[in-house]
C-alpha cells in the first residue's frame, strides 16, 4: 500500500528573499533545542550516578556542551535529510529547511561547523572515547530517523 507523496513547493521564496529573512532563531531552530535539553538532562544524570560523588565541574560543563553541539549537529542533518517528508506534514512544515528559508547546503554547514566544535571539545577536554561514542550515536540516529518518519 504504497502512496507517493508530492512535496509542496517552498511558499513564496527565492533564495534571495529566503536569506534576507533569515534569523539567529531560524538556525537555533534547526538544533531542536528541547530534544537537546532532554538529552543533557539524561547526561547530567548519568553522570551524577556514574560516579561516587559528584563529577569535576569540567567533565560536567564541557561533556555536556559537547555532547549538545554534537545533538545539535544531528538535528540539523535530520533537518535536511526529512526535509521532502517535512513540506507536507502538517507539523513540520514550516520548518526552515522545509520552507527553503535555510537552503539545504547552509543547514549542513551549520551542521559541520557544530559538530567539529562539539569534537574538538569533547576530544581536548573529556575524552577521545566519549568523542566518538558520541558521535557514533548521533550518526546513528541522524541516519535511522527517516526510516521512522513515515510510521
Amino acid at each position: 500500500m504504497s502512496e507517493h507523496v508530492k512535496a509542496l513547493p517552498a511558499q513564496g521564496t527565492t533564495n534571495e528573499s529566503a536569506a534576507a529573512g533569515i534569523s539567529w532563531r531560524d538556525f537555533l531552530e534547526l538544533t531542536k533545542p528541547t530534544v537537546v535539553a532532554m538529552m543533557i538532562l539524561t547526561s547530567v544524570i548519568g553522570m551524577l550516578l556514574a560516579t561516587p560523588g559528584v563529577p569535576g565541574w569540567e567533565v560536567m560543563l564541557y561533556g555536556n556542551l559537547g555532547i549538545a553541539l554534537l545533538a545539535g549537529a544531528a538535528a540539523v542533518v535530520n533537518h535536511v535529510v526529512d526535509q521532502k517528508i517535512d513540506t507536507v506534514m502538517a507539523r513540520t512544515r514550516k520548518r526552515p529547511v522545509a520552507t527553503g528559508k535555510i537552503s539545504p547546503l547552509d543547514a549542513l554547514l551549520f551542521a559541520t561547523v557544530l559538530a567539529v566544535a562539539g569534537m574538538v571539545i569533547l576530544v581536548w577536554q573529556v575524552n577521545a572515547l566519549t568523542a566518538w561514542l558520541t558521535l557514533a550515536s548521533l550518526v546513528g540516529y541522524a541516519a535511522s530517523t527517516p526510516c521512522f518518519s513515515s510510521v
